[in-house]
């Protein structure tokens, strides 16, 4: 087993199937060892030891322990030296002071894969970065693959094997990729409250070897996992995580991305606007919407979307009813339907017909349908049986508050029911409840159908289930590597004004204005009116460093004077005023994203750009369709698109500023932020009238 280990150590990393077979060992072991194994219950070292032993029916477990002896009625290895060469997988919980040798020793005698628990390298200083990075240096160098450190484990389902202590886990059909394990046992006790559980799960802490885009990989060739959900604190790799997820989502396998919100850029804030819109969790959003992933902000949310995504209803349109045995829940969800995007149609008379045949005189057949006093079995399936049946129908969201008055037994009996009709009709169907626990539930949730507390998330479940494809993806660009322009050292305004003309977008002339002469000289030469402009202050505006539409040389020498002295050491200038009546302001700009790269931002520009919320972030490099397909996304789309008879705005030029931005940050690593705030744009052209760049801050990763 070495001498293959080492002969394969020979063939170059770029063959990626033998580091996709090491990263199988992590949830496939069949020769693996506990290193650190504890007979103290209360240690990572003696929970790890038991897991790993509950399913070792097929596979061989070694334990570790310094003082040898015997744990969980097996005999244990003094040292990792007498192990046997060629273990698939060694779970490591040592103090980190032991961590290094042990890792020598593993690699030395062929060990595949690692799994790296112990904690305080990376995240605890410099000298535990540099202890991390020769490990890794070895690992590789050797062949291996190692998770962590500072991780929690893993989990396989089928194989089954488990080594996540502190967290018992239920099988299922959710591959989970998570930075945190906390997360893990969160989000498998939402998922088995819903009949679900995972099929693989991993716990990556620091990321130091193999990071998420392998493990996306892995559970997309994973066959019993069918949706991929993925909470990252740091996407390592940047967009070749994206490109894999893209890949998987290609295949036809549903992937999930949450991230948390971040204040990265919050200490650049003050610099400009495009800091203050480019947080982390928006770059991350912008990335997994190009794959075509669902992004979501929390566990709950994915959670409803796991449901969503693993029954194999799928809608074929966004008509839907809603079918409720007490109407106040039945009004309030109609209003949730219809913001999710879902449409809700009254019934034909045929339908309404065919509906009432099946009720008492009193209930109220529209839509929503109200049962009212139809509340035992027989009726409530007649009405979905009736509304799946027609072609009138796409989907049915059904609020069973009471389900019946009788039995508990009639209760599951009616929930088997409805989960039998829904499943044979192939249409989509949710329930609201107000308890999970209640028999009725339990047999939905148990026949296979989505059932949630609150009427809300029901509705944004059943929009994804009527999505007739996946999200729309409009592909991870690999990162373009342009030569680089002459290495820019000062992020001033005229420094920025004269980059951006260059690269072919319109601004306005600036004439530097160091005294009160050269001031009138350059308003003589432009003509009146001027803007007299603070130029080497950001947030000029808030600052009081722009006045427009100065009519004479005695306003500007007045306004020259009081500029001056409000905002003493402040260079001034002087420009053209523009007038564009049909003119909309936008905000156009480049963020560099530490992980992903040059990330354009669009939204509507002025002073309060940053606080509007209305933008729009993609992966740079773009093309004039995705600039306009941002641009209609935003709330504020009317203003852009000939809102009351107006002109729409030229996208041609918007589409041509955007490109040129992207290409300046490709061309100039050493740029932080490109910002064009306003951008005025008309029907026929775009022109800055403001230009504004910031270099990487030393330290940090362009």
């Amino acid at each position: 087993q070495r001498t293959q280990t080492q002969h394969l150590v020979r063939t170059p990393m770029t063959a990626s199937a033998f580091r996709d077979i090491a990263i199988e060992c992590f949830f496939t072991p069949k020769r693996l060892a506990i290193v650190g194994a504890s007979a103290d219950r209360r240690k990572w070292g003696w929970m790890a030891a038991e897991q790993a032993l509950r399913d070792a029916s097929d596979r061989e477990v070694f334990l570790v322990n310094a003082r040898g002896g015997e744990i969980l009625g097996q005999r244990c290895h003094s040292s990792v030296n007498t192990l046997p060469d060629g273990l698939d997988l060694a779970v490591i919980t040592l103090p980190s002071g032991a961590f290094e040798s042990t890792i020598n020793t593993l690699v030395d005698k062929g060990t595949r894969a690692i799994l790296a628990i112990t904690a305080g390298f990376g995240e605890s200083g410099a000298e535990g970065r540099d202890t991390e990075q020769r490990v890794v240096q070895r690992v590789r160098a050797a062949g291996a693959a190692m998770v962590g450190p500072n991780c929690m484990g893993v989990f396989d389902g089928h194989a089954p094997f488990r080594c996540m202590p502190w967290a018992e886990i239920e099988p299922g059909p959710v591959g989970f990729i998570s930075q945190s394990g906390g997360l893990i046992m969160d989000l498998s006790l939402r998922l088995a409250d819903c009949g679900l559980g995972l099929s693989r799960t991993v716990s990556i802490g620091n990321q130091a070897d193999v990071g998420i885009a392998e493990f996306v990989r892995n559970l997309g060739a994973h066959v019993p996992t069918r949706v991929v959900a993925v909470y990252g604190e740091s996407f390592i790799g940047g967009r070749e995580v994206f490109r894999e997820i893209e890949r998987v989502v290609a295949s036809g396998k549903p992937v999930i991305v949450m991230s948390p919100d971040s204040t990265v850029a919050a200490h650049r804030a003050a610099r400009s606007h495009t800091a203050s819109i480019a947080t982390r969790r928006r770059v991350v959003e912008a990335a997994a919407r190009d794959a075509g992933a669902f992004y979501v902000n929390n566990l709950r949310e994915m959670t409803e979307v796991i449901q969503a995504l693993v029954v194999p209803q799928r809608g074929r349109g966004r008509r839907t009813f809603v079918v409720t045995d007490t109407g106040g829940p039945g009004v309030l969800l109609a209003g949730e339907v219809e913001r999710v995007g879902l449409s809700m149609p009254l019934p034909s008379s045929a339908l309404k017909a065919g509906i009432e045949a099946a009720l008492t005189p009193r209930a109220v057949v529209g839509n929503p349908i109200d049962l009212v006093d139809n509340l035992n079995v027989e009726p409530a399936v007649a009405v979905l049986q009736a509304l799946v049946a027609s072609d009138e129908v796409d989907a049915v969201l059904m609020n069973l508050h009471a389900f019946v008055h009788d039995t508990p037994a009639m209760e599951a009996s009616m929930g088997i029911a409805l989960a039998a009709v829904a499943h044979a009709s192939g249409k989509p169907m949710v329930v609201s409840c107000r308890s999970l626990s209640i028999p009725g539930a339990r047999a939905l949730v148990q026949g296979g159908i989505p059932v949630f507390r609150d009427g809300d998330a029901a509705a944004r479940a059943l929009a994804v289930m009527c999505r007739e494809d996946a999200p729309r993806a409009r592909g991870v660009a690999a990162a373009p590597h342009p030569p680089h322009g002459e290495r820019i050292d000062t992020a001033d305004y005229l420094t920025a004004q004269h980059l951006f003309g260059v690269a072919g977008i319109e601004v306005t002339e600036a004439h530097p204005a160091s005294s009160l002469r050269a001031a009138l000289d350059a308003a003589r030469d432009l003509g009146y009116p001027v803007v007299l402009k603070a130029i080497s202050i950001n947030r000029k505006t808030d600052a009081g460093g722009i006045v427009l539409g100065i009519a004479g040389p005695v306003q500007l020498e007045r306004e020259w004077q009081r500029l001056s002295t409000s905002l003493a050491g402040a260079s001034l200038a002087v420009e053209a005023m523009i007038s564009m009546p049909d003119a909309v302001e936008l905000l156009v700009a480049v963020h560099r994203d530490q992980t992903m790269g040059p990330v354009l931002v669009l939204g509507l520009g002025g002073i309060h750009a940053d606080l509007s919320a209305d933008s729009a972030m993609l992966l740079a490099p773009v093309g004039p369709e995705d600039v306009e397909r941002a641009l209609r996304s935003l709330k504020a789309a009317p203003r852009l698109f000939g809102h009351r008879g107006r002109a729409s705005i030229s996208m041609v030029a918007v589409a041509q500023v955007a490109a040129a931005l992207c290409d300046l940050a490709f061309k100039h690593p050493e740029l932080d932020t490109l910002e064009i705030n306003p951008l005025l744009v008309s029907p026929e052209r775009a022109i800055a009238l403001d230009a504004r760049i910031a270099l990487v801050e030393e330290g940090t990763v362009p």
